[in-house]
């Protein structure tokens, strides 16, 4: 999806994406040793669903020997793991499927039901639901946050400044005109107007994309909650 990965030691930030970025967290050693996860995690119910979590993500993530060269080369692997050794232990992970009365996904913790999430939605939710005005859902990425704001945004006032300036020194041009001057009246009143009439116009359009994003994402969660068994 041409996304660039972010190495990230954040649990919080796995498997979180942004602009051209999506940031993961490498696989700790610890958690491939069955018996550590057995003698100190397991006892743990909670605790235990968060690594189930961990763990079946990485086995979406590397399902194919192809996205096991990406990974070895990004660092998200231990560098002594081939693709055979990670196969076997991957298949520990999920169990043996073949139990019908078993389901994954009522083993492993909800927020990993979701996959991969938009940095942007989690900073809109936190910020109206948690008060977390200033950093959002993380302040490790908010420095990337307010670059990404400044790029985008500052071409735009850039471009209405120069054009207000333009505007400012056409009235000087034609003030001995009177035809000229009540046409750069009538175009003056058409410049401040049009930009108002374009914004409403851009909210319709926000507003009916965000209903269509929002309706097919309520039915493919319905769908696949379906498929879950959940």
């Amino acid at each position: 999806m041409s996304r660039v990965i972010v190495i990230t030691e954040q649990i919080e930030l796995h498997l979180v994406w942004t602009k051209r970025r999506i940031f993961i967290k490498p696989l700790p050693r610890y958690l491939l040793d069955i018996e550590i996860r057995n003698i100190h995690i397991e006892c743990h119910p909670e605790l235990a669903k968060c690594v189930r979590g961990l763990l079946h993500s990485y086995t979406a993530l590397f399902a194919y020997e192809s996205d096991f060269r990406i990974a070895h080369d990004e660092g998200l692997l231990p560098v002594d793991m081939d693709w055979v050794k990670w196969h076997t232990t991957a298949r520990t992970f999920v169990k043996d499927c073949s139990d019908s009365s078993w389901n994954i996904y009522n083993e492993i913790d909800g927020r990993y039901l979701y996959g991969e999430l938009r940095l942007s939605r989690l900073n809109k939710i936190y910020r109206g639901l948690r008060g977390e005005l200033l950093y959002g859902y993380s302040h490790e990425t908010a420095q990337s946050l307010y670059g990404v704001f400044f790029a985008e945004n500052f071409g735009k006032v850039a471009a209405i400044l120069a054009y207000s300036m333009q505007v400012g020194l056409a009235d000087d041009l034609v003030s001995g005109n009177q035809a000229f001057r009540k046409a750069y009246y009538g175009f003056a009143v058409f410049s401040i107007f049009s930009p108002l009439v374009a914004a409403l116009a851009l909210v319709a359009v926000f507003l009916l994309i965000f209903v269509a994003h929002w309706a097919r994402t309520h039915w493919n969660a319905k769908k696949r909650y379906e498929e879950m068994g959940i």
